[in-house]
């Protein structure tokens, strides 16, 4: 007696009837353990992990240039601050240089 398998080119994803359609992973992820599904979340987001920037002895200069213009000319700057993630942005007014 021989068993025949299923042809992959022939199964489709049939979205579950009543569900919304979602993303591959997370629409499989219903028949996973949730710390499976943790698990795959954790290391996609590291995927987009950013590295963190070099700044050089001229780079420096130049942002301690901007730093003091805006303590001493009351300016506003805006700073690009750094996080793996996404970037983060603070805007306000040098009061303090130590």
């Amino acid at each position: 007696m021989r068993k025949e398998g299923l042809d992959a080119s022939v199964v489709k994803a049939v979205p579950t009837p009543g569900m919304a359609p979602c993303e591959p992973l997370l629409d499989s992820s219903r028949m996973m353990l949730p710390q499976h599904k943790e698990t795959i979340l954790v290391k996609q987001k590291e995927l987009n992990r950013m590295a963190k920037l070099v700044i050089d002895e001229q780079e420096w200069q130049l942002i301690g240039q901007v730093l003091q213009d805006s303590f001493n000319g009351h300016i506003k700057v805006t700073l690009t601050l750094f996080d793996p993630f996404n970037a983060r942005e603070r805007s306000g007014f040098v009061t303090v240089i130590s």
